[in-house]
């Protein structure tokens, strides 16, 4: 058996029309094509900002959805039967994209099997870090599939280092000092309005990742980050963004964990620390709701490197006088929290919330 790994980009989760395909095989056998005329107005917010700067890269492969079909069903076709042909998905909605692509004319000798459990998250992770590549291209989620596949099925079994919650973490003897993220670890906005992206949104580029780094790089508030950025809303706009920011601000809550995880840590003596991309705004209310101050709080607006940049970690631990070895770092990202901390010489585990 072969498998090839399906992914798709679709205009949204909730308004699914395909955007672009991928299929990636064991035997380096690759597709990829992307479609000319989806409807634009379609897309989320998301998918304009990520997913559609990241097309026309390979622009001979852009066409119909009529040429689409043709293509995908010639090369699946051109796959030998005697290969007996596995299509892999980690997602359903990227195998009803397909078949209403297909319009039921899919080879009866391809079989089909979701392998969401049978990927590694971590080395799908891993594959973007080491590539350079951006996730969230269909032909590179496709790849890191393949390679988070096959990391899994080649490596032995190791302890586990994912948690569902804070309260399932435990310690090593070694360990002197932890570290936090904040948003998705500690607490959570329950009223999200987006009010920095809204802004990024009014840029004539709308260049999201060089927007991000500035504000969560320097200590800007909202007005502060739009000159930083040379942007000039409207009066009745700027004020606009500043309520929903302070209504996001508002809503801001502790996960119910975390008041106990940080209790046991004091008495137990080891150190606490917060270190989290995020704009300056947001420090303030976290530190308020927090029931035991950390000893160390690491902002990357504060400090001038965001996740995973190793040297926010190394400040870290020299501001809480440990060892990089010595401390565990804690995150609900792969890239920022986990690989970042490991790539710093730290111990850490991924925070996976149900």
């Amino acid at each position: 058996m072969t498998r090839y790994f399906l992914t798709t980009e679709c205009t949204s989760l909730d308004r699914s029309q395909l955007i672009s395909l991928a299929i990636v095989g064991e035997d380096a056998r690759e597709f990829y094509g992307e479609l000319i005329d989806f409807e634009r107005p379609l897309c989320s917010e998301f998918v304009r900002e990520v997913v559609l700067p990241q097309l026309r890269r390979y622009s001979s492969r852009a066409m119909s959805p009529a040429q689409l079909r043709i293509d995908v069903l010639r090369w699946m076709y051109n796959v030998p039967d005697r290969s007996r042909p596995m299509l892999c998905y980690d997602f359903e909605g990227d195998w009803q994209l397909l078949e209403h692509l297909l319009g039921g004319c899919f080879p009866k000798y391809w079989k089909t099997e979701n392998v969401w459990n049978k990927r590694d998250a971590y080395e799908h992770e891993a594959y973007f870090v080491a590539t350079g590549e951006s996730a969230h291209h269909a032909l590179h989620d496709a790849r890191a599939n393949l390679y988070a596949f096959n990391q899994l099925r080649h490596r032995p079994k190791a302890l586990p280092w994912v948690v569902p919650t804070l309260a399932d973490v435990r310690l090593g003897d070694d360990v002197q000092a932890v570290i936090f993220d904040a948003f998705g670890t500690l607490c959570r906005i329950a009223s999200p309005r987006k009010p920095f992206l809204r802004l990024f949104n009014l840029g004539a580029r709308r260049d999201f990742w060089p927007a991000r780094e500035t504000v969560m790089t320097q200590p800007l508030d909202l007005r502060e980050g739009a000159a930083a950025l040379r942007l000039h809303p409207r009066s009745e706009v700027m004020e606009a963004l500043e309520s929903d920011l302070a209504a996001e601000l508002a809503s801001i809550e502790l996960y119910p964990e975390v008041p106990d995880v940080l209790a046991g840590l004091r008495e137990r003596g080891i150190k606490v620390a917060v270190a989290s991309n995020l704009a300056k705004p947001y420090a303030a209310p976290l530190l308020a709701l927090l029931p035991v101050g950390p000893d160390v709080f690491a902002g990357s607006f504060e400090v001038g490197y965001l996740k995973p940049d190793r040297r926010i970690f190394r400040w870290t631990c020299e501001q809480l006088g440990v060892s990089p070895e010595n401390a565990l770092m804690i995150g609900d990202s792969l890239r920022a929290d986990y690989r970042g901390a490991r790539a710093a010489g730290m111990q850490a585990i991924h925070l996976r919330r149900q």
